[in-house]
C-alpha cells in the first residue's frame, strides 16, 4: 500500500516503522502489532491519515501513550522544519528581516513575509522571511542585518538554525 508523505512523495507503507513508533511511546509489542494491523486494514492514503488512526487507537487504550505519541510527532515535525544555514551579513537585509534563496524558503516551508526563528547557541530571534533576488546566493545561505547577527551572537560564515512554526 502506498502512502502520500507530507513532502509530496509517495512511498510503500512500512508497518515496522509504525510499530516502533507505538512501542516508543510505552506500548507493548502486541498493542503495536494490533494498531499496525488496524492501520493496514483501513488503507490510509496519507501519513496524516495514519497518524490520525494511531492517535485515536492510542487514546482509546491510554491517554498518556496518546499524549506521548502526539508530542513525539510534534518534535519530529519541528526537526523536519529546521535547517542549518550559513549566516552572511546582508547589506540589503533590513533589521528584523532575513533574505533567503528560493531553495531555503521551500525547505523551510516559508512564503515572503512569514515569521520564523533563527538560533545560534542559546540566542534566538524571530525574523521575517524575504525571498532574495540575488542569483549568486547559495541554497544554504541566509543574509541577515548586522544588528540581527549581533543579537544572536553570530558572525559572517557561522552556522545558524532556521526553524519554521516556533513562534
Amino acid at each position: 500500500m502506498k502512502i502520500l508523505k507530507e513532502n509530496g512523495k509517495s512511498e510503500e507503507f512500512d508497518s515496522t516503522k509504525l510499530e516502533a513508533s507505538v512501542r516508543n511511546v510505552g506500548r507493548d509489542e502486541n498493542t503495536a502489532k494490533e494498531i499496525s494491523t488496524l492501520v493496514t486494514a483501513r488503507k490510509p492514503a496519507s501519513t496524516k491519515e495514519v497518524r490520525d488512526i494511531v492517535s485515536k487507537e492510542l487514546r482509546n487504550r491510554s491517554v498518556d501513550a496518546s499524549r506521548n505519541y502526539e508530542e513525539s510527532r510534534s518534535a519530529a515535525r519541528r526537526y523536519m522544519e529546521s535547517r542549518m544555514l550559513v549566516a552572511k551579513n546582508g547589506n540589503k537585509a533590513a533589521p528584523g528581516m532575513a533574505l533567503l534563496p528560493k531553495e531555503a524558503m521551500t525547505r523551510l516551508n516559508l512564503d515572503d513575509g512569514d515569521k520564523f526563528m533563527v538560533m545560534h547557541g542559546t540566542q534566538r530571534q524571530a525574523l521575517m522571511a524575504k525571498l532574495s533576488d540575488d542569483p549568486e546566493m547559495r541554497w544554504n545561505e541566509i543574509r541577515l542585518h548586522s544588528d540581527d547577527m549581533q543579537n544572536i551572537g553570530a558572525s559572517d560564515g557561522f552556522d545558524i538554525i532556521a526553524q519554521r512554526n516556533l513562534i
